[in-house]
């Protein structure tokens, strides 16, 4: 089981966060319905000249799941400000997209973080303020982030290939996706929404205990990786039981021997 920072202090008082250009991060994740109708007209009406892969234009937002971190020098945790989902059927993608530019326009100067957000999430955002006339937060104004408004982890990390979160969390042994990544559009398919809210909100978990670990490595933040952790992990398992809830349980306790 894996240590952290056993050779220095809980917390680096003596540097805090002055090294993180940010006080506060939202670490986000959405899942999607391929709208096949509008594609499969798209490919009919510009026969050979069409993409016959359905790209992300043709993505709808069905779940969008974030959680909002604040680092405050000399703390041991961080705070968890935020944490919520918004799901159909309750939310259409106008509404899931609307509360989520509501958190990121309360936190201005908060780093977006996502993992691989660069090639669906951010742009399908984008699509849907375009059509639906709304107004984009600061953080995703620009086509190309810049460090102080997002972050794709699957970048930050290793910036040449392709990782999946999944792939990248099992090396660690983090529990990751409580169903293989494969099988969520068929569950958005048969509108098993509580399956698809614990997917999506699973993979803001893993990638904001990724992202914790990757900031307190190279001292963008004063708290060490393992108490935030545990702060994202309680949070958490404070959702109702479930199979996976048991499996992070059953990890937490393992961190703590």
């Amino acid at each position: 089981m894996p240590h952290y920072n056993n050779r220095r202090p809980a917390v680096r008082k003596d540097k805090g966060c002055r090294y993180f250009p940010a006080t506060s991060i939202v670490v986000a994740d959405f899942e999607f319905k391929r709208d096949r109708a509008r594609h499969g007209a798209y490919v009919d009406a510009n026969g050979s000249s069409a993409c016959k892969s359905l790209r992300w234009p043709f993505k709808q937002i069905v779940c969008g799941s974030w959680l909002t971190l604040e680092f405050t020098p000399g703390a041991e945790q961080p705070r968890i400000s935020h944490f919520e989902s918004r799901c159909r059927p309750d939310y259409d993608e106008m509404a899931i997209a609307e509360h989520f530019f509501a958190e990121l326009d309360n936190h201005p100067h908060a780093v977006l973080i996502t993992w691989g957000g660069e090639c669906s999430d951010v742009p399908v955002l984008r699509r849907i303020a375009h059509q639906h006339g709304l107004i984009l937060p600061y953080q995703l104004q620009r086509s190309r982030p810049r460090r102080a408004d997002r972050i794709d982890l699957c970048n930050e990390i290793e910036y040449s290939s392709r990782v999946h979160l999944s792939e990248y969390a099992a090396a660690q042994d983090i529990p990751a996706k409580p169903v293989p990544g494969k099988e969520v559009n068929r569950l958005v398919e048969q509108r098993d929404w509580a399956a698809v809210e614990e997917q999506c909100t699973a993979d803001v978990l893993t990638t904001a205990i990724i992202a914790v670990r990757h900031f307190a490595a190279i001292e963008m933040i004063g708290q060490t990786g393992a108490a935030c952790t545990e702060a994202i992990l309680d949070r958490f398992c404070a959702r109702p039981e479930t199979g996976f809830i048991a499996k992070l349980r059953k990890w937490r306790e393992a961190l703590k021997d």
